[in-house]
């Protein structure tokens, strides 16, 4: 059974180097609880305004964070889909920058596929297209294989 999640909300800009600090895009950083840890969840768009429409759900390699998927959603190219779609940027448990150490017991790929079920009912998204690198491509096949009704399409890399 798949727990509850509760979340913290953080205004972020980002300041750890320069290339962050050219974005373009305006994100809400949120803190999302699981049983399977604590997700940093990035909001680049109006959710309560676009959560209806077209919504992409990022997840990046593990070593990796959020920030290659961001920028890629702030290239001129993506302006026209940036404009009519929400992004929702996923950080994994303990991937985020300054993270700790996280322990021998680091979820395991089902797992964190569950973690992000728990981040669709918590945000109220009846569904998403999942943009995936590496393991971030694994985890959200294993969303749409135990949720197909919340993944519209993958984009797997």
């Amino acid at each position: 059974m798949l727990g509850v999640a509760s979340v913290t909300k953080v205004e972020s800009k980002f300041k750890d180097n320069q290339v962050d600090t050219d974005l373009q895009a305006k994100l809400k950083h949120h803190i999302v609880q699981t049983e399977f840890g604590n997700f940093s969840v990035y909001i680049q768009g109006d959710l309560q305004a676009k959560k209806e429409g077209v919504v992409f759900l990022t997840v990046h390699d593990i070593g990796s964070n959020h920030k290659p998927l961001v920028r890629f959603s702030t290239l001129p190219c993506m302006d026209e889909i940036s404009s009519r779609a929400l992004f929702v940027h996923i950080c994994l448990p303990g991937q985020d920058r300054d993270a700790g150490d996280f322990g021998a017991d680091y979820p395991s790929m089902q797992d964190l596929s569950f973690g992000l079920w728990n981040i669709l009912v918590h945000l109220k998204l009846p569904n998403v297209i999942g943009l995936g690198v590496g393991a971030g491509a694994n985890i959200l096949c294993r969303l749409a294989i135990h949720s197909p009704d919340k993944v519209l399409g993958l984009l797997a890399i």
